[in-house]
């Protein structure tokens, strides 16, 4: 089993190495991080994997993304075959995308939600599935260089080339092109990590998207493109999409009572936190706790959509 991971001096990490998988085999511990984006691409085998009470199939040429923060468990029966790539937000959002020259804003809920793409899983595939064990296993080589965030975008070209050439298809087809990230100044990929950390280390406070600006030292203006270009999202939208997931984390892996998560959230009032919870997940956050998982969409499986501009829910695609 190959292991290459790396912390920058801004302690921002990487993870890439092949795993094990069976019901003989241990389940890694470092699968479901709360500061990781995880990819899992699966060579041999076939299995089941649970995400937050998100069920899916899992084989060949699949590749499983694991939002930060997940509770993971697989159920593999035979002896099966993976790599596992890991990705630091902040790092992803301020060095990878640029290097990549991307757009993060179409896939910026995939940092929220369980997802799969199956995109090498026919037998005429073997040969490509083969291809890019090899290509991985060769970039993992390269994780921990100096050249940290080009490995990382290496490695996740190498995953989504075929979801990307079809991007590419449809752009050519008519379809409207992505704003591309070499587009956006980096003081924007900036601007978001440092509004993303700040979010999370006050999680308990109320402030409004002014009090973060000033704190953060730029004008709500600054602050909504950098959301706007990079998310698709509007600033109070990120605050609150910060504050469900952190609940139904608290909710999913702590004894606290609904009452204790909301203060911890900034919510004074139980009900008033209840209320919000309902809105955005279609459940109360007791309902919640008991059936042990989010609330679905029937054809897509995703969270419901905090949406602080309408006060609405809708599937994210």
């Amino acid at each position: 089993m190959g292991r290459a991971l790396t912390t920058d001096r801004n302690g921002l990490k990487t993870c890439l190495r092949s795993l094990d998988l069976g019901r003989d085999v241990p389940q890694p511990d470092d699968l479901g991080s709360d500061c990781m984006r995880q990819y899992l691409f699966i060579l041999t085998g076939s299995g089941h994997a649970d995400i937050n009470g998100w069920q899916t199939a899992l084989g060949p040429g699949e590749i499983l993304f694991i939002p930060c923060g997940a509770q993971v468990q697989f159920d593999f029966p035979q002896p099966s075959k993976a790599f596992l790539f890991g990705v630091n937000e902040d790092f992803l959002i301020s060095q990878v995308i640029p290097a990549l020259g991307v757009s993060l804003a179409s896939h910026w809920d995939d940092f929220y939600n369980p997802k799969k793409l199956s995109q090498w899983t026919s037998d005429c595939d073997a040969p490509e599935r083969e291809r890019i064990w090899m290509e991985l296993q060769f970039a993992s080589r390269r994780i921990g260089s100096s050249t940290d965030a080009v490995a990382a975008g290496y490695v996740m070209l190498i995953l989504f080339e075929r979801n990307n050439r079809a991007a590419r298809e449809k752009s050519a087809a008519g379809s409207p092109a992505e704003f591309a990230a070499d587009q956006i100044p980096q003081a924007a990929h900036t601007l978001l990590a440092r509004f993303r950390g700040l979010i999370e280390k006050q999680m308990e406070c109320t402030w409004s998207v002014a009090e973060y600006c000033h704190v953060l030292n730029v004008r709500p203006t600054e602050l909504a493109a950098a959301c706007r270009d990079l998310t698709g999202h509007t600033p109070g939208s990120l605050i609150q999409q910060h504050k469900l997931q952190r609940a139904m984390r608290e909710l999913r892996t702590t004894d606290a009572s609904a009452a204790e998560v909301g203060y911890r959230l900034g919510f004074d009032d139980p009900a008033y936190f209840s209320r919000f919870f309902r809105k955005h997940t279609g459940r109360s956050p007791l309902a919640f706790r008991r059936e042990g998982g989010p609330v679905k969409n029937e054809e897509t499986g995703h969270l419901a959509e905090v949406n602080a501009r309408s006060g609405s829910a809708h599937p994210i695609s």
